[in-house]
């Protein structure tokens, strides 16, 4: 049996060569294509890895955004509100300041047409006297010319 195999083993002797160069390829294609699936699988778990640090970096930044949003129209509320009730309170006071005026005309003007109208009453008596008085000192006159006149006709 041994010689059988030295036989066989001479006969492939030469070819072993070959053999061996084809196992070692085999081999290297094994080992590469193992390699490959093993650095795809890799990637593919830092690809997933650094999705989830992303999703969670960007929740975290969401999060703060939306905080962000939130003081800042709770701030600009307020700054609306203080200045809606501001510009509130100007036109009341605008409103009052008409109102007072309007009110100090109307009462200067009754003042002023009733003052206007004692005026004219007074002013209307005055004249009347003084034409009267006037009246009287002309008939006065006249009575005193026709008395003069009959004196000296008689």
């Amino acid at each position: 049996m041994e010689k059988q195999l030295d036989q066989v083993y001479e006969s492939w002797f030469p070819h072993m060569q070959t053999v061996l160069h084809i196992q070692k390829l085999w081999r290297s294609y094994s080992v590469h294509s193992s390699l490959v699936l093993v650095v795809s699988a890799m990637i593919q778990i830092q690809a997933t890895f650094r999705r989830h640090l992303s999703m969670i970096s960007f929740r975290d930044k969401l999060v703060a955004a939306v905080r962000i949003q939130t003081f800042v129209r709770r701030a600009l509320t307020r700054l609306e509100r203080s200045w809606l009730n501001e510009l509130v309170a100007i036109k009341e006071h605008a409103a009052a300041i008409r109102l007072q005026r309007s009110w100090r005309m109307s009462s200067a003007t009754f003042a002023y047409l009733s003052l206007k109208d004692c005026v004219v009453l007074i002013q209307a008596t005055f004249h009347g006297y003084n034409c009267r008085h006037h009246q009287m000192h002309i008939y006065n006159q006249v009575l005193a010319v026709e008395a003069a006149i009959l004196m000296v006709q008689t």
